[in-house]
């Protein structure tokens, strides 16, 4: 999941791991990743700090919050 409130850089980020072979999803906004990550469960979050609103430490703590203990936590950059 790449989260960044900047078309270009969301862009730019999902071309890289694509070209990689990852099947990737991206969000604009920090409550857009919460509910992504609710329903899709990433393996991966590469998340911008700097975003209006829900800022990248408060979505990653939002996310961390509501995994259930019993499974894997997605790795967030």
């Amino acid at each position: 999941l790449v989260v960044d409130d900047s078309p270009a850089g969301r862009e730019l980020v999902c071309e890289m791991f694509e070209g990689l072979g990852a099947d990737v999803r991206a969000a604009a906004t920090g409550r857009e990743a919460v509910e992504l990550v609710a329903r899709e469960r990433p393996d991966l979050i590469v998340m911008d700090l700097q975003m209006p609103g829900l800022d990248g430490a408060a979505t990653a703590q939002l996310i961390r919050a509501q995994t259930p203990p019993d499974t894997r936590r997605p790795r967030i950059v």
